[in-house]
């Protein structure tokens, strides 16, 4: 009997070290589990929607008071689902809020990643192309002229922001392959206006003096308009601070 006692005994301590370890049981056991094959079934989902371009989301843009925005981004390493994602749902943002170029580090993500697309126009063969770009550099740059920008990050505001005329931008596509792209006129201040994004760098700190500034739209219209057009711009209180005070010490 003792024998036996100790032999239940220690079955019953196998037994209760099982229950306990929950996670870590056998791979077989957790293959069969309907929650493995539901989150096996949801994984291979949205591999499959990635794929085919699908499975996006509208993700909130964060104003120019976030530090976020003052951060460098980080070099793409990795050209995996995540990043296909991210891509997908900056283009979505993009053409949610109507705008022509989004960078990531908007949407909070810190990684050196942008997507261009300029307005359809007949008169302007790069007008309508999607650009999707890693780790974007501008290696060549010539002549200058001044225009007028907005950003997502400072809605409202418009300034007159002097650029290069045209670029010569290197870089990598949404695979990894490398690109590189000749931009003139609106494109090439558009690729700028993103890349320096990427630095830390917003469009108010280009604007040389406070009367280049101008306000366009009163934030409470703004903030109206984003909810209707069901762009999640995340509320600031003082936004408007931020940008005075900007203006104040250029």
């Amino acid at each position: 009997m003792p024998k036996a006692t100790k032999s239940v005994t220690t079955d019953s301590r196998k037994a209760e070290k099982r229950n306990k370890s929950g996670p870590h049981r056998s791979l077989r056991e957790n293959e069969d589990s309907e929650e493995f094959k539901k989150t096996r079934d949801t994984l291979t989902r949205a591999a499959n929607a990635v794929q085919k371009g699908g499975y996006v989301a509208v993700r909130p843009v964060i104003l120019a008071n976030d530090p976020i925005l003052r951060k460098k981004s980080k070099k793409v390493q990795h050209f995996g689902e995540a990043l296909q994602v991210l891509i997908n749902d900056m283009v979505e943002s993009m053409q949610a809020a109507n705008g022509m170029g989004l960078a990531a580090p908007q949407v909070g993500v810190q990684e050196r990643v942008i997507v261009v697309q300029l307005p359809e126009d007949e008169e302007d063969p790069q007008s309508g192309k999607l650009f999707a770009l890693c780790n974007p550099q501008i290696v060549r740059a010539h002549g200058e002229e001044e225009g007028e920008e907005g950003c997502l990050c400072v809605p409202g505001y418009v300034g007159d922001v002097k650029r290069a005329t045209w670029v010569t931008v290197k870089a990598q596509d949404r695979r990894g392959r490398k690109v590189r792209i000749k931009a003139e006129g609106l494109l090439a201040r558009a690729f700028q206006h993103e890349i320096d994004h990427l630095d830390g760098i917003l469009f108010i700190d280009r604007v040389e003096s406070p009367d280049k500034i101008r306000r366009i739209v009163p934030i409470e219209e703004v903030e109206r308009e984003a909810v209707k057009t069901k762009v999640p711009l995340q509320k600031a209180e003082s936004f408007k601070v931020q940008v005075l005070d900007k203006l104040g010490k250029v």
